[in-house]
């Protein structure tokens, strides 16, 4: 109940229908994860059509926009309209979009979950000043989520993490994922978060020469160079990340979960996240948040120590809530891993997940 007037905010500022302004906008929820925009089309009465759902990158977005206000302000020009409420805003977002740091500062404004000019300043330049520490993209990461967590990372590393060692676990296969799969950050928006995931928990799996065997914490351990007790122990903190050394040295990783099959499955999406983002950064976190790379992460993770292939062979044509407890045993996942493969895979209907926590790009083929 809490945080419902949070989402009627959130999807009164993301609905076309609720601009209103003496005129009758489409029925369109736009959302994004930061990469990718989908919108949302709910059809009316009058049309009898379905509701349909398409997805964009956030680049085509922005252009159609771009085209379709210019083409709005030219012909508002050629009947000799000038000075309308469009032209002021569209002039002053163009100037924010061409000042870098003001473009910054509104991105973090939109993280929080604010409108422009509704943020604390001191918050957001905390923000940018934390992230030119430990990376925009991840202080990014972080702030959808919580941002006054970063004033608290240290002190929970200290009390609560394990120490890692990069040059012993994924340094160098990092490069090697992404090479063979072929996604680097600055494709994503090409290509779905769960399939950037998957494609590269398959090729590491492939490159390990692990087949359809279960992942034990020994090996999971050593891909991420950190000790096998780091998922046995139950010390945990508020959010899972790992923190690179400022000098190279030994890092620190902390878990959220409090039970092994979650802290393996926070130490495999950990695992993705360096594995896929080839952006250098001290700090990558693991939220609770729905943005592409928390989704790529999720994906990552389940395909890696659960294959979909493989489980559906442990099954047997069997999706009963039994048989799929017996598969979170047997892979050592939790039954929610187990039920979203499924789902991701075709074989159960979404109506098994929460509709808000399924990814965009499964709502679409369900549409479809």
């Amino acid at each position: 109940v809490k945080e419902l007037p949070k989402r009627v905010d959130w999807e009164a500022a993301h609905c076309v229908s609720s601009l209103r302004g003496g005129w009758l906008w489409p029925d369109i929820l736009i959302r994004s994860d930061g990469y990718r925009v989908a919108l949302d089309v709910h059809s009316s009465k009058a049309t009898h059509e379905s509701d349909r759902t398409f997805i964009v990158s956030t680049g085509t977005f922005e252009g159609c926009v771009d085209d379709f206000v210019g083409r709005v302000l030219d012909r508002l020009g050629k009947h000799s309209l000038e000075g309308t409420d469009l032209h002021s805003t569209w002039r002053d977002l163009s100037e924010e979009r061409e000042d870098p740091d003001l473009s910054l500062y509104r991105r973090f404004e939109a993280y929080l979950g604010c409108d422009p000019g509704e943020a604390q300043p001191e918050q957001i330049h905390e923000l940018i000043r934390e992230g030119e520490e430990f990376g925009l993209n991840a202080v990014s990461e972080v702030a959808v989520e919580d941002p006054s967590f970063l004033s608290r990372l240290y002190d929970t590393a200290q009390t609560s993490g394990f120490d890692y060692c990069p040059a012993d676990g994924f340094q160098w296969q990092r490069d090697e994922a992404i090479n063979e799969v072929g996604t680097p950050t600055s494709t994503w928006s090409q290509i779905p978060a769960w399939k950037v995931g998957a494609m590269a928990a398959g090729d590491l799996r492939q490159q390990r020469k692990l087949g359809s065997s279960t992942i034990s914490n020994p090996d999971l351990s050593s891909l991420c160079g950190i000790d096998p007790k780091a998922i046995s122990r139950t010390s945990s903190g508020s959010m899972s990340f790992l923190l690179d050394s400022p000098n190279g040295g030994t890092g620190c990783l902390v878990l959220r979960s409090r039970h092994s099959h979650g802290r393996r499955f926070e130490v495999a999406r950990l695992l993705g996240d360096r594995l896929l983002t080839d952006v250098e950064e001290s700090l990558s976190p693991a939220t609770r948040s729905y943005t592409y790379r928390q989704r790529m992460q999720r994906a990552f993770a389940a395909e890696f120590l659960c294959p979909i292939d493989s489980l559906v062979d442990f099954l047997k044509d069997d999706y009963s809530e039994e048989n799929r407890q017996e598969a979170s045993y047997h892979y050592r996942v939790s039954e929610y891993a187990v039920r979203a493969q499924l789902v991701n895979g075709g074989y159960l209907s979404t109506d098994e997940l929460q509709t808000d926590l399924c990814d965009i790009e499964a709502e679409v083929e369900e549409a479809a």
